[in-house]
């Protein structure tokens, strides 16, 4: 198989397991909002009850309330635990774009190679001819000069 086409398909992959892990993050970005927003609102909810209670509520009112803030806690751990599995699966992600990213490089790396190798062969070609029609030349040269100095040899005796 032709190193361009490995090459060519390690980057496409690459550039897939970019797509995904930009994506990913995408969801991790709204799943940390969400979190930032039920804790915003917590804090609204905290505040609000505190603020009743100095007021004065019945028993049932504080129970009904404590509940509600802690399922409110709750619901804010449970996101912040799917939080906490998004930003590990980006991170794993991550590992696989910076792996593949490193395996595309060693194939560039092993192409460019291979590229100066086949420039080196072909100028070494190239060189070779070269000398060798040098060479062809010279001896029709010296060839010629001979013929030259035979004629002159023959003519002047």
């Amino acid at each position: 198989m032709n190193l361009g086409v490995i090459l060519n398909y390690r980057t496409q992959i690459e550039e897939a397991l970019r797509t995904e892990l930009a994506q990913m993050q995408g969801v991790l970005h709204e799943a940390e909002a969400i979190v930032r927003d039920m804790e915003q609102a917590a804090e609204r909810e905290t505040t609000r009850y505190l603020s009743d209670t100095e007021q004065g509520l019945s028993a049932e009112e504080i129970a009904g309330r404590q509940g509600e803030l802690e399922a409110l806690a709750d619901r804010i751990r449970r996101a912040q635990g799917l939080v906490e599995q998004h930003r590990r699966r980006c991170g794993d992600k991550l590992a696989e774009v910076l792996a593949a990213a490193q395996e595309r490089r060693k194939l560039e790396l092993v192409e460019e190679r291979q590229d100066r190798r086949e420039l080196a062969e072909a100028n070494r070609l190239e060189q070779k001819d070269l000398d060798e029609m040098a060479g062809r030349r010279y001896l029709a040269e010296r060839r010629g000069r001979s013929i030259e100095e035979e004629t002159q040899t023959d003519h002047g005796e």
